[in-house]
């Protein structure tokens, strides 16, 4: 896979309302790449655009995820404020689904948190491996 094979990809997603934070890309062939999305619901669905054939394999990280969201359940029983409580609410949406701009919101109630004793951010933030350096 090169940088252009990714920038392509990256701006595939753009236009479907994804971003590429949460996510992995394979290279199948030429034209074929799987994005395997991280999120407890898993399933599939391949869409063709611009020659290209992309599946959408959500559930990457299932089995871990589901352990998360069962902690920050019981985690929302103490939250000291509504930020803290629709943080986590956004935060179980996200892992659930899969859906990026979940997390986005949750980052708008984390930012709106001032000075909590405890400061907690948890999700697909930093980037190390990607080529384009958005992937976390």
């Amino acid at each position: 896979m090169t940088s252009a094979d990714a920038l392509v990809m990256k701006n595939i997603l753009i236009e479907r309302g994804m971003k590429s934070e949460n996510n992995r890309m394979t290279k199948q062939d030429q034209n074929s790449y799987t994005i395997k999305i991280a999120s407890i619901d898993k399933k599939e669905e391949t869409i063709e655009e611009k020659g290209w054939k992309i599946k959408l394999q959500y559930g990457e990280f299932s089995p871990f995820l589901r352990d998360l969201n069962k902690h920050l359940s019981e985690a929302k029983n103490y939250a000291a404020n509504e930020y803290q409580s629709n943080m986590i609410d956004l935060y179980l949406e996200h892992f659930k689904s899969g859906d990026i701009n979940k997390h986005i919101d949750s980052q708008k109630e984390w930012i709106k948190d001032k000075g909590p004793i405890i400061e907690t951010n948890i999700g697909f933030i930093e980037s190390y491996l990607d080529p384009l350096k958005i992937r976390a």
